[in-house]
């Protein structure tokens, strides 16, 4: 598969990137290179291979979400403290 230059600009303007265009050109050859590195792939037999959701077979140990009382107090930490809640500046006049 190729990539025309006409592309390279599409997604340079989808990402909203300004770029010169000797880095258009420079783009224009790793996208090149990426899509062949993704045609090598296509051409490969994987008829009789298992499809997995996850590539690494060593379990993680992930430590329960367990609600704790902590002595951090985000009244001493805030800038303004109304009551229960936060004071903020008003944004949208009054």
């Amino acid at each position: 598969m190729s990539i025309e230059q006409k592309d390279v600009e599409k997604v340079l303007k989808l990402s909203e990137l300004n770029v010169s265009d000797e880095e258009k050109k420079e783009l224009h050859g790793q996208m090149s290179r990426i899509l062949g590195y993704m045609d090598k792939i296509n051409e490969l037999d994987l008829k009789n291979v298992e499809p997995t959701s996850y590539s690494n077979t060593v379990p993680t140990f992930l430590r329960k979400d367990e609600v704790k009382k902590t002595s951090i107090s985000l009244q001493t930490n805030a800038p303004h403290w109304e009551g229960n809640a936060f004071g903020v500046p008003s944004i949208l006049g009054t």
